[in-house]
């Protein structure tokens, strides 16, 4: 009977030990395993997996890797958005100078545009170029983009020339053929301290924005109030919508 009952008491024991080593390493593995469906969701392109609930987990260690997963997947997914960002922004940027460019060379080579317009619209053209040759460079310093930094070259700009070619850059748009552009022009040959390449980028964001809304009439206003320079861009168009 001793041995019997010492027999009995070493499987009991033995089932007790087994039954403690599965639960425990139940408590360690599932988490594991969750990590591991989670990385073949990101490998697919779910940047937002499910993952454990790392403070119901007792481990430190198990807890602090479920936390770095995490933190892991969101810099993962913001990546994954400025590259989108990126691409659309590079396809937006440049279509515009590229297809400014294109035109005003076909006014020019088809002499719907001759004598001082021509050579007008060949500086234009030789400008925009130069911008764009800025704006592929800007782009390929993407460690610059990403740290939010844009290095202006500040020149004197010339606002009421400016508006003027801008505005003869886009009126050589298909966008633009049934579009008045007006500018009211300061009339001072007001000077300005700034970045001409990137103040035309803007400028000709915004006027191609109010093309793209139907707009037919875009009214540029230029005011000058002592040493600040206000230039406003208003339109017939239907606008954009406040959540955009």
């Amino acid at each position: 009977h001793t041995y019997i009952t010492i027999m009995v008491s070493i499987g009991i024991i033995t089932l007790c030990g087994w039954a403690i080593v599965y639960v425990l390493s139940r408590s360690l593995t599932q988490p594991l395993r969750q990590l591991a469906i989670a990385a073949e969701q990101i490998s697919s392109g779910n940047y937002t997996p499910s993952l454990p609930n790392s403070s119901k987990i007792k481990e430190a260690e198990i807890s602090q890797l479920v936390h770095s997963f995490d933190e892991m997947a969101k810099r993962l997914g913001q990546l994954e958005r400025m590259r989108t960002d990126l691409l659309a922004g590079v396809s937006h940027e440049l279509r515009t100078p590229v297809t400014s460019i294109r035109g005003m060379i076909q006014a020019v080579k088809d002499g719907v545009v001759k004598g001082a317009d021509a050579d007008e619209f060949m500086q234009i053209s030789m400008d925009e170029a130069k911008r764009l040759q800025t704006m592929v460079n800007d782009l390929l310093d993407f460690s610059s983009m990403e740290a939010g930094e844009v290095f202006a070259e500040k020149q004197s700009i010339q606002i009421d020339s400016t508006l003027d070619q801008i505005v003869a850059q886009v009126q050589a748009l298909p966008s633009f053929a049934n579009v008045s552009v007006t500018v009211n022009p300061t009339g001072q040959d007001t000077v300005w301290i700034g970045d001409e390449s990137h103040v035309k980028q803007i400028l000709l964001n915004l006027l191609g924005n109010s093309a793209a809304a139907n707009a037919t009439q875009i009214n540029i206003g230029v005011h000058n109030p002592s040493d600040f320079l206000s230039i406003d861009i208003t339109d017939n168009g239907k606008g954009i919508p406040e959540s955009e």
